[in-house]
C-alpha cells in the first residue's frame, strides 16, 4: 500500500498537522491557512522499534518528544507500549513528517492521531 496522508498532529499554534501513513482515507479537510513545516528531520519509526522518550508534551497532553538512531521528533503516546520512564515501543509504523499545505489545499484525511 502507498503512503498516504495522515491529519492530526499539532503545530504549536493550536492548528494540527497532516501527516504520512499507510491507512485508508475517511474525509477531505481544506487547509484554512498556510503551513510550513518548521523541522527538516523526520523520525522514521517501524512497529517494534523502541525509543527514547526525552520529554511529554505539557501543552499538547499525548504527545512525548523522542529519540531513535539519533534523529528525534514528536510520537503520540497511544501508539505506544511504554517498556519504563525512559523506553517506548511502537505499536505502528510512525513518521513525523509534516505535510506544507497552501491557503485552500484540499488533502485527503485518514487517521486522526489526537487532534
Amino acid at each position: 500500500m502507498p503512503t498516504q496522508l495522515v491529519a492530526g498532529c499539532p503545530c504549536g499554534d493550536g492548528t494540527s498537522v497532516l501527516r504520512w501513513s499507510r491507512v485508508k482515507p475517511t474525509k477531505l479537510y481544506r487547509a484554512i491557512k498556510v503551513y510550513k513545516p518548521r523541522d527538516n528531520e523526520i523520525l522514521t519509526l517501524k512497529k517494534g522499534d523502541v525509543v527514547r522518550i526525552e520529554r511529554e508534551d505539557n501543552e499538547y497532553k499525548g504527545f512525548a518528544w523522542c529519540e531513535s538512531g539519533g534523529k528525534y521528533g514528536w510520537v503520540p503516546l497511544d501508539i505506544m507500549e511504554l517498556i519504563d520512564d525512559i523506553r517506548g515501543r511502537l505499536k505502528e509504523d510512525y513518521s513525523s513528517r509534516e505535510l506544507a499545505v497552501n491557503l485552500r489545499d484540499v488533502v485527503k484525511g485518514y487517521t486522526i492521531v489526537r487532534g
